[in-house]
């Protein structure tokens, strides 16, 4: 189900297209009862031209709240809103002799539960997009009730690494402005019981007594 879009340019007028850098881009979503933290990686590779800044797009409700080049902080400025509430960001890249430059932003959203979702993302602009895949970290209690790919395909799950419990997702981008709509639930665990009972048989009947004792494995609860 994979769409491939393809620019044929003449020789004479690809210069523009030479000197955009090319982009390779990993995102991580790590969910939790708090809310959603992104970590994007954008490896920039060389062109004719070093960018002295990168312009993204970040989906509402994305709030940017870190942006490194290796140990060093990169300082950035809000442009300007677009429609849907995204906020068009621009960075100012260091000079570096490096092949590749690779970027490091991360940014902030609440979540929402038990609706329909789109991940809210973070694209670059005027760059030659390449690739692009995403991870979901979803820990108990929080689980993911459905999932479907826009302009991606889901490539793997698998558990979470150890201490941590819930399942990891990975989805691969086939376009810059690939998402995914998921349904995240909060469901509760089943009260875990152990009882015992007594009974008693006389002429006038039966009479029973049970002691049982109730547990809850992931939060609290307060209603039986």
């Amino acid at each position: 189900r994979g769409r491939l879009a393809l620019r044929l340019v003449r020789v004479a007028d690809g210069a523009s297209v030479a000197a955009m850098p090319q982009a390779r881009q990993t995102m991580v979503y790590s969910f939790s009862p708090r809310g959603v933290e992104l970590t994007t990686e954008l490896v920039l590779e060389p062109s004719d031209r070093r960018p002295q800044h990168l312009e993204l797009t970040l989906d509402a409700p994305l709030r940017l709240v870190w942006a490194q080049f290796g140990e060093q902080t990169l300082p950035w400025s809000t442009v300007s809103e677009e429609p849907g509430g995204a906020a068009r960001v621009t960075l100012e890249l260091p000079e570096t002799n490096a092949a590749a430059r690779t970027v490091r932003l991360g940014a902030l959203a609440p979540l929402t539960i038990g609706e329909p979702w789109r991940l809210p993302g973070i694209r670059p602009r005027k760059v030659f997009w390449q690739e692009g895949r995403a991870t979901l970290l979803v820990p108990l209690p929080l689980r993911i009730e459905r999932i479907e790919g826009v302009d991606c395909r889901q490539s793997k799950v698998g558990p979470l690494s150890a201490p941590r419990v819930g399942e990891s997702i990975e989805l691969q981008y086939f376009a810059a402005e690939a998402t995914a709509e998921i349904v995240l639930a909060h469901p509760k665990a089943p009260l875990q019981v152990d009882w015992g009972a007594a009974l008693e048989l006389s002429g006038a009947g039966a009479t029973s007594r049970m002691i049982a004792s109730f547990a809850s494995p992931d939060r609290e609860q307060f209603e039986l």
